[in-house]
């Protein structure tokens, strides 16, 4: 309908499919502007396209849709997809079934249509040379070890810490205490009058 309508992208491409998914639920039509470094929603100077109760109705029937085959982004026949690379244009690549003679063959390959090579790569392999990548990392005793006298030292200094402050709570508490009953003794042999009690003790809470 858009494409009919004449809309275009800034660079002058048709609206893609995915386009309309983006476009409602863009909180800027609402009048609200994100920043894109922390996340933080400010109120923008300027006319909103819709309000804010119409922007909430159409999240909710977004929300409410149901796809007849969902997206599966993460599945167990393909742990490494979206992290490991093409090793000819270096993007990263996606994984499907290939249909064979004996049933359907997991493969992993290159999705970028400007890559020179774009071949495909049996998923065993490149599991296995996952494997075999993970037990290079293994970490060398001595460095566990040494990393083991780190944390527990930082845990005992984290302890020492909370005692000692713990400590400090617990003496000014008893300080405030001790001037409040002498306070109240005070008062009791009428040596201040109501008014300096109440303001002593305030200035002690």
């Amino acid at each position: 309908m858009m494409i009919n309508w004449g809309v275009q992208m800034p660079n002058g491409a048709a609206p893609s499919h995915n386009f309309p998914d983006r476009f409602f639920k863009n909180t800027f039509y609402a009048g609200t502007v994100v920043d894109p470094w922390s996340g933080e929603e400010f109120e923008g100077k300027y006319t909103p396209m819709v309000t804010r109760e119409e922007f909430s109705r159409v999240q909710q029937i977004i929300s409410t849709r149901q796809s007849p085959h969902p997206y599966r982004r993460i599945r167990p026949e393909f742990p490494l997809r979206g992290l490991v690379r093409c090793p000819a244009c270096e993007r990263y690549m996606t994984a499907s079934f290939s249909h064979g003679t004996g049933g359907l063959y997991p493969y992993y390959h290159c999705a970028n249509r400007k890559c020179a090579v774009r071949k495909c790569h049996a998923a065993e392999l490149i599991h296995g040379e996952f494997r075999r990548f993970l037990n290079e990392l293994v970490p060398r005793e001595n460095l566990v070890d040494a990393l083991r006298e780190i944390v527990v030292k930082e845990l005992q200094e984290q302890q020492r810490d909370r005692k000692v402050a713990a400590s400090r709570v617990k003496n000014k508490r008893d300080q405030v205490t001790a001037q409040i009953r002498e306070l109240i003794r005070m008062r009791a042999q009428n040596l201040i009058t109501d008014e300096e009690f109440r303001a002593e003790k305030a200035g002690l809470m």
